[in-house]
């Protein structure tokens, strides 16, 4: 079991009892609220490692829940994960302005839920770019820069090439980045992902993003080396 401490933020009884069932074998730290006055007194009292939020069955809007956390001072800020089942592309930008760490839409399958949720806390960063002598993502303007020059890119190649190099540990299948990218598994069946992983690569660099048979697609880590 992980030594994960995670705060559920979750109005509806019946879904947070659900999505609690869900972690609690795999996470040995997990606390539901209902409020986000309640996520406030809890996140300044413990120290959690992530916050997941329910888009679509709480009080206050998520989008003001994630300002709210993100303003807290003195704490260790936590990830913020928002999962949800509304497919709306400007929504889901305006929570990642607000300070997100991801927006999800599997929150219901436990057996694609749990690895994530491990992944992006094995990973022990932060939400803030990361950096490196020759790669780095700013997430405030939507650039990256690779060997001294910046690429603007569109807001979806951009969290594609954030969520593989924040993982680059991983490769992911094309159902996982519809899920996680467009909330959408069916885009998998589209040739959307490999468009964008296409262009991704024409603006940067042929080599940004490796692709391997029956595992997807994962972000080169040497890229990123002098």
């Amino acid at each position: 079991m992980n030594l994960y401490a995670i705060l559920i933020v979750e109005s509806e009884v019946s879904l947070h009892i659900k999505t609690f069932n869900a972690l609690s074998e795999s996470f040995s730290s997990i606390k539901v609220v209902k409020s986000i006055a309640e996520a406030e007194d809890s996140l300044q009292e413990t120290n959690f490692d992530l916050v997941l939020i329910n888009l679509d069955n709480n009080d206050s809007d998520a989008i003001t829940i994630t300002k709210d956390i993100r303003a807290i001072q003195r704490i260790e800020q936590p990830y913020v994960v928002i999962y949800t089942k509304k497919n709306d592309d400007f929504l889901h930008e305006l929570l990642y302005s607000a300070g997100a760490d991801a927006v999800i839409n599997f929150f219901d399958k436990k057996n694609i839920l749990v690895p994530y949720l491990k992944n992006l806390l094995n990973r022990k960063s932060t939400k803030h770019s990361k950096r490196n002598s020759n790669f780095e993502i700013n997430e405030e303007e939507f650039v990256v820069y690779y060997n001294n020059e910046g690429f603007a890119l569109p807001k979806k190649e951009f969290y594609i090439l954030k969520l593989l190099f924040n993982n680059s540990h991983k490769y992911f299948t094309k159902s996982e980045l519809a899920s996680l990218i467009w909330a959408d598994e069916a885009v998998a069946e589209q040739r959307t992902v490999d468009v964008h992983i296409y262009n991704i690569r024409k603006k940067i660099a042929k080599n940004i993003i490796q692709t391997k048979k029956n595992s997807g697609y994962k972000f080169n880590e040497k890229i990123a080396l002098v």
